[in-house]
């Protein structure tokens, strides 16, 4: 059987799976007493799920693989993506699958907006954590990271990022910086009256040509925060949930929410300032979404209900492991591969080229 095949029996084989996660009636698993009425319809807490295999456009089809039960799942391989193309589509080259988004001790570049160093609001009421690199902008600033991703060929390539905020209260801004070399940005709200504030973003390839393949495993999602996705704006589609969350939608400009409680008196890793601790209360609030689209963007808001006073998303932290079968031109073959996930299988039918993740 062909390394075409193999990877689209992989995809279909998990057909299986819900098109959306589970929820328990009762108030907590066996095992994990004290969970309170409030997690009723959200996934317990220490669980991992994978869903139904969904086009990601374009001919792509994806799905997760494995489990998460820690933060270091989403790398080691114990969980990956597997991926093909159909209908006679052509694989994405390695020059446009994104394996790692980091930004490193290099300032962002100006486009357009405010950019200003230093914490903006934000300052006196987050553990930032450790960092180099630390800004704030207005609402609506684009900023270029240079160098900061790298595709499956190696090349490194400039990130363009908008970043959007709304509802929060008069004078605030948007800060950012690089804990974990990862993209953190917030705003603030109020310490006295939660509200539906929200920060949003719209990631691109500075100069980028087509269509590339962005997976992220988000993470740190907790209070009762909701992640919407922009249907027109690259759609991305969510292929596995962590614990406490709640996923909604026809997986087509759908969103994941936080239980309430998550982070405050529920969850894993949870801490009084900043509830959950991001990718280390994995799988706790950690969920997967890829896209195949030129760019995509996101909004992160809090619920007027829920227990945060802030908004602050971290991005790209994780790689998630994935491989790439090479792709034909002409008559030559062309290798392209990571030490983490070497695949050298010479397809025999090379009509249908596929990705495994």
């Amino acid at each position: 059987m062909n390394k075409t095949n193999e990877n689209k029996n992989l995809v279909n084989s998990q057909s299986g799976n819900p098109n959306m996660p589970s929820y328990p009636d009762q108030t907590h698993t066996a095992g994990r007493p004290g969970a309170p009425d409030s997690v009723r319809g959200f996934t317990n807490s220490g669980t991992w799920q994978n869903l139904s295999p969904i086009d990601l456009g374009n001919g792509l089809v994806a799905v997760g693989i494995g489990n998460v039960t820690r933060a270091d799942d989403l790398s080691n391989g114990n969980y990956r993506i597997a991926a093909y193309t159909k209908d006679g589509a052509t694989a994405p080259d390695a020059d446009h699958i994104i394996t790692n988004i980091s930004w490193g001790n290099v300032a962002p570049q100006l486009v357009s907006g405010s950019l200003q160093p230093g914490a903006g609001t934000l300052s006196s009421h987050y553990d930032y954590g450790s960092y180099s690199q630390m800004w704030h902008v207005t609402d609506n600033t684009t900023l270029i990271f240079p160098g900061a991703i790298t595709t499956q060929s190696g090349k490194k390539l400039n990130l363009r990022a908008t970043f959007f905020a709304r509802n929060q209260p008069a004078g605030d801004d948007i800060t950012l910086w690089n804990e974990r070399n990862a993209i953190n940005y917030g705003v603030n709200g109020s310490a006295s009256a939660y509200n539906n504030i929200g920060a949003g973003v719209y990631y691109s390839i500075d100069s980028g040509d087509g269509n590339y393949l962005w997976i992220n495993a988000e993470n740190d999602l907790d209070d009762g925060q909701y992640t919407v996705f922009d249907s027109g704006a690259g759609d991305a589609k969510i292929l596995s949930v962590g614990g406490g969350i709640h996923y909604e939608g026809n997986r087509v400009g759908g969103w994941a929410q936080a239980a309430n409680v998550l982070g405050d008196t529920y969850g894993i890793n949870r801490t009084h300032k900043s509830g959950l601790t991001g990718i280390n209360s994995a799988p706790d609030g950690v969920f997967v979404y890829a896209t195949y689209a030129p760019g995509f963007g996101k909004w992160l808001y809090n619920d007027a209900s829920g227990q945060a006073w802030g908004v602050i998303d971290s991005d790209w932290g994780v790689p998630v492991q994935m491989s790439l079968q090479p792709k034909f031109e002409g008559s030559e073959v062309h290798y392209h591969y990571n030490t983490s996930a070497i695949d050298l299988h010479f397809p025999n039918n090379i009509d249908d080229l596929s990705i495994s993740i």
